[in-house]
């Protein structure tokens, strides 16, 4: 019995990656990483995130104290309450059919490139390097935009926060000018980027962490809002008024409402992050896919409960989007609570207090987010598909965490941050590629889900007979939903108020293609299996010393 024991951790010892118990000895196999071996990866990274962890880091990059909080704008600009409340009703329901699709494709194929690797399977030898490239392309490029666009909201909350506690921009506050906003959101993206460049044990932590305290911060926001508002709005007013989007120029109230739905979208999406995790997470083909199907169910249950309770404290409707309000017309969000607060005749400092949970929910939100797209460089330059590579790719032994992949992707995010400087349109842009580049690397593994089902091999979560039409209706509210933000926000069209996402949608697909045809065509044939063959032997050794060593204890 016992040589036999020291046979079996021999081979564990002399595993390629792998997981480890809480003393750092190897443990067995799980489901995850044996299919990570099947799909031709050795384990690198370091496999030691739970589901709930998994799960935490789904639900904080929606973030729905700080996408609502930040974005409530949005909606209530084009149609007011119905805009916000139902806009996120329909956006909550279509979602849920993107994050099962999403989930199904999860469990199958749990790589950390998640939907770049999931487009390379599925499209074939033919048109797999292709597709996989441009997903690449969009789903990076999207994730760096979602970076700069949630820290500009951080920004704002700041800029906001700081004018209320110097006498409010109605009595001579302070108002953060487009520069110094701008060093805030440079302050949060610097700090995400150092908790991400700690061991993956640290992020795990900080990850469960968030999670309650976005919970609990949820419901401490609700209830304080409701205790200290002096006014409620009616039932009437929250569920059905509309208010037409004055001074936008748009009058058609279909087009207003697909226009307030934008704050939903833009809040309700990255949920793809459990996907870029997965090679440090235990049992990835059934964890990650939960993550994310109960992190966006989750979060639209909240998000409503949230937006409720907002639309119900609001004051004064006029105060809500006037440039001139008590917060310097920096966040409607903000704008609400210091209404509810003196509304009672309460001191501004509880105003600040609580804004502090959304402003946590930001940074938290911004780490995921930031955390995910170091995943995606990881994949990428694992498969060695753009130069440098090497360099990229590069973790340090003591952390085993993609340390250059979260620096550059943080540089990256910061510079597409200038554009802030130049205006608010600009930055939309902005903001509208983080969303459209997710749909759009959401969209074609999904859509080839549908057309290559010859492809598609069924992992431990699947939906059975419903997985192609559910996939069907992902794949059509993810066109929609595209159309929308390439949509003009105002009226008439010039150069100020030109909505440059289609030009900039325009130009990451052009440059993709042009570096396809160019560099990529010749060099990239598809991700690079990482596994030699006598590795690959090894881990079916791994296995068989497993269940050998489980028999012998039974």
């Amino acid at each position: 019995m016992f040589p036999t024991k020291m046979k079996a951790a021999a081979v564990h010892a002399g595993a390629p990656g792998g997981s480890f118990d809480t003393i750092g000895k190897p443990k067995a196999m799980d489901s995850g990483e044996k299919r990570l071996h099947e799909l031709g990866y050795k384990q690198e990274l370091v496999r030691v995130l739970s589901l709930a962890v998994n799960f935490a880091v789904s639900y904080t990059i929606i973030g729905v104290l700080m996408g609502i909080t930040g974005l409530y704008s949005i909606g209530f600009t084009y149609g007011g309450p119905v805009g916000v409340v139902w806009g996120w009703v329909v956006v909550s329901f279509f979602s849920m059919f993107v994050a099962s699709s999403m989930a199904e494709l999860c469990s199958s194929l749990p790589t950390a490139g998640g939907l770049y690797y999931w487009a390379f399977s599925l499209g074939g030898p033919e048109w797999g390097p292709f597709l996989s490239w441009i997903t690449g392309w969009f789903l990076y490029t999207g994730s760096v935009c979602g970076v700069a666009t949630i820290n500009n909201i951080g920004a704002n909350l700041i800029a906001a926060m700081v004018v209320i506690n110097t006498g409010t921009a109605l009595d001579g506050g302070y108002i953060a000018s487009k520069e110094v906003t701008l060093s805030f959101l440079i302050g949060l993206t610097v700090i995400q980027a150092i908790c991400n460049s700690l061991h993956v044990k640290v992020l795990a932590a900080i990850e469960k962490s968030a999670l309650y305290i976005e919970m609990i911060g949820l419901v401490v926001v609700c209830v304080t809002l409701l205790w200290v508002s002096e006014e409620k709005q009616s039932a009437k007013f929250v569920f059905t008024h509309y208010e037409p989007a004055t001074g936008t120029g748009v009058h058609n109230k279909f087009y207003v409402f697909i226009l307030g739905m934008l704050m939903s979208q833009f809040t309700l999406c990255a949920y793809d992050a459990a996907t870029h995790l997965t090679e440090e997470t235990e049992r990835s083909d059934w964890t990650a896919p939960v993550s994310i199907v109960t992190a966006v169910f989750t979060a639209s249950i909240a998000g409503f409960i949230y937006i409720l309770v907002l639309t119900f404290c609001i004051q004064d409707p006029a105060s809500v989007l006037d440039l001139g309000n008590a917060t310097g017309g920096f966040s409607a969000g903000a704008q609400i609570y210091y209404d509810a607060f003196v509304s009672g005749g309460r001191t501004v400092k509880g105003v600040i207090a609580l804004l502090t949970l959304p402003l946590l929910a930001v940074f938290f939100s911004g780490l995921s987010q930031l955390a995910a797209t170091s995943r995606i460089m990881f994949a990428i330059t694992r498969d060695k598909a753009i130069p440098l590579s090497g360099f990229l790719h590069w973790s340090p032994a003591a952390t085993n965490t993609p340390f250059v992949a979260n620096w550059v992707s943080a540089i990256l995010s910061i510079g597409i941050s200038l554009f802030s400087l130049k205006s608010f349109v600009a930055f939309n842009a902005v903001a509208s590629i983080g969303v459209i580049g997710a749909y759009i690397g959401y969209g074609i593994p999904i859509f080839l889900r549908i057309v290559r089902p010859e492809n598609f091999t069924r992992g431990p979560f699947h939906l059975g007979k419903w997985g192609v039409p559910c996939a069907c209706v992902a794949v059509v509210y993810l066109t929609f939903g595209s159309v929308v933000f390439c949509l003009p926000t105002f009226y008439p069209i010039d150069k100020d108020t030109f909505n440059w996402t289609p030009v900039s949608g325009a130009a990451v697909f052009i440059l993709a293609v042009v570096l396809w045809v160019t560099y990529a065509r010749t060099r990239y044939l598809g991700p690079v299996k990482t596994l030699t063959t006598h590795e690959s032997y090894d881990s079916d050794a791994i296995l068989k010393a497993d269940a050998l060593e489980k028999t012998i204890d039974d």
